[in-house]
């Protein structure tokens, strides 16, 4: 159950949820109502992060993730790995909101709590066609590329749309 959002956001009900055993076993997708179904999708795209604050740039990356192939899995980092990559005080939102705010997007197919900031599991047995990233890092700094190249997973680097970060956002909130 520790993969499962809060329950009293209504939309998850019609939103695949993922699974996967904390050893990196086979990856489970059911409704988030409890509901387990065969899930099969021809080209599968994933994306990950901390998603803390979410924000409209977070939003156009996840579109464009979505129209480079049929489905969208998500994976929201748990509250460890976001306190442990950006500090004291974080998050802001806890893992349970910040992947029902995620799940919440319309083309968002599924989504993921992605345990200790690692997305290795998550490629090793979802295999995606796809992996996405947003533009504000070079292919050398995305943790995951060594896993994609061994794996053959296209990595695409998505540039910056709109002119949101979450460092500004916090920034100016904090003022």
């Amino acid at each position: 159950m520790e993969n499962r959002p809060a329950s009293n956001y209504p939309w998850l009900a019609r939103k695949w949820v993922c699974h996967i055993g904390r050893g990196g076993e086979a990856v489970s997708f059911e409704f988030h109502s409890g509901r387990h179904a065969a899930w099969m999708c021809a080209h599968v795209v994933m994306t990950c992060g901390n998603f803390d604050p979410l924000h409209p740039g977070h939003c156009d990356l996840l579109w464009q993730a979505k129209h480079m192939g049929t489905c969208l899995i998500v994976g929201v980092d748990d509250d460890e790995a976001v306190r442990r990559q950006k500090g004291t005080g974080r998050p802001y939102l806890g893992q349970e909101e910040r992947l029902a705010l995620v799940a919440g997007l319309e083309w968002v197919d599924a989504v993921y709590l992605q345990h200790g900031g690692s997305s290795e599991p998550w490629l090793c047995n979802v295999h995606p066609g796809i992996f996405v990233k947003g533009g504000d890092r070079t292919v050398n700094e995305i943790p995951e590329t060594p896993w994609c190249h061994r794996l053959g997973i296209e990595l695409r680097v998505v540039e910056r749309e709109l002119p949101f970060s979450s460092r500004a956002i916090v920034g100016r909130v904090t003022r």
